[in-house]
């Protein structure tokens, strides 16, 4: 995995890679999880994966933490405040 960190507001993903193994898709995940959490602990807005050659295992792991497709990028955004439902 590789990180861009070219502005504040975004960590950018361009590269993720998982040997093919029976453990791929878990190693994806986890990948993934940590990815939105250094996103969130550096109270960045989003997390955006524009890698073109995905693997199936990572595209299982980015499904699963709710990330959208917005063009040519797959996305997570992040919500930096702490209220009800209603409120926000």
């Amino acid at each position: 995995m590789v990180y861009g960190k070219h502005n504040n507001y975004e960590l950018e993903i361009p590269i993720i890679r998982v040997a093919d193994s029976p453990l791929s898709t878990t190693l994806a995940q986890h990948l993934i999880f940590k990815s939105i959490l250094h996103s969130a602990g550096e109270n960045r807005q989003s997390t955006i994966i524009n890698d073109c050659f995905l693997q199936e295992q990572v595209n299982q792991a980015i499904q699963e933490y709710q990330f959208i497709q917005v063009n040519d990028n797959i996305i997570r955004f992040y919500l930096a405040v702490v209220e009800t439902a209603d409120k926000i």
